[in-house]
């Protein structure tokens, strides 16, 4: 059996969609190519911005520990003013007490002294170990002397005591006059 095609068959339809398959398959490659380069180009932007992104961030961390550095550096030099200041005003109150090691030394040797100390007022603390009798009179007799002389201002015994060796402990007190 044959069968009868009662529409004619039209070449040109067929070169249509021929030329037409073409054009499509043109811009199929022209859309594959551009988007292959536009998402090569979003992805090197990408790349870019992480890298920004990420020298910021190490940028952003070095700063902040040399800031930390810094706080504790600043700290530490602020310290260290205020205790200048405090120092200054301590140094501007010192007075010099040489002259009265030279009384010191006229009142007890350096041999027997024990402790010496002298505060702001010149209210001088002696405590010395005297080995015999005869010394330990030679040094109240030294005291008396400068008390009589004006340079030992109220004199004070505060001990007296025996020691282990036989020798004497004695501690007193007076106002040095610079």
């Amino acid at each position: 059996m044959r069968t009868i095609n009662l529409i004619k068959p039209t070449t040109s339809g067929l070169q249509v969609s021929g030329e037409m398959v073409g054009v499509i398959r043109k811009i199929t490659y022209g859309s594959l190519i551009a988007l292959i380069v536009s998402g090569l180009v979003v992805g090197a932007v990408f790349l870019l911005v992480q890298s920004v992104e990420r020298q910021r961030v190490e940028e952003k961390k070095v700063l902040v520990d040399e800031l930390t550095r810094n706080t504790t550096k600043e700290g530490l030099l602020l310290s260290v003013a205020e205790r200048s200041t405090v120092i200054g005003k301590i140094l501007k109150g010192e007075r010099d007490i040489r002259p009265l090691f030279g009384q010191f030394l006229s009142v007890i040797p350096l041999e027997f002294l024990k402790s010496l100390s002298v505060d702001e007022g010149n209210n001088v603390v002696i405590s010395a170990t005297v080995p015999t009798i005869p010394q330990l009179v030679t040094v109240v007799d030294a005291l008396e002397k400068h008390a009589t002389q004006a340079q030992a201002i109220n004199p004070q015994l505060l001990s007296l005591s025996l020691s282990k060796d036989g020798g004497f402990v004695i501690s007193f007190s007076f106002t040095a006059k610079l």
